[in-house]
């Protein structure tokens, strides 16, 4: 989802790692992150996005290929959350 990954960009979060950083609190490689299931695929895509943020980055169990999602596992079970890539007006926030 684009807005929480946004949030996590725009320190929309009570911990922001680039205001930590600009306040010289610590740096990008000294900062790690981690998030598993929902919060893997927030951490992927924060990593996609903004690399230069973390030094490390550890997304376990997350959903990383958001247009096959729903052919793997349970990911048909998802769809109603997600959307689904064969869906023209699903696929562009998928994509």
């Amino acid at each position: 989802r684009d807005v929480a990954v946004t949030g996590v960009q725009t320190c929309a979060l009570p911990i922001c790692p680039s205001r930590e950083i600009a306040r010289k609190y610590t740096s990008s490689d000294r900062l790690g992150v981690s998030g598993a299931l929902n919060g893997g695929l927030l951490v992927g895509a924060v990593t996609q996005h903004r690399p230069d943020l973390f030094a490390v980055a550890w997304p376990a169990v997350g959903v990383m290929d958001m247009l096959r999602f729903d052919q793997f596992t349970a990911g048909v079970f998802w769809r109603d959350e997600y959307g689904t890539p064969a869906n023209a007006d699903h696929f562009p926030f998928l994509f």
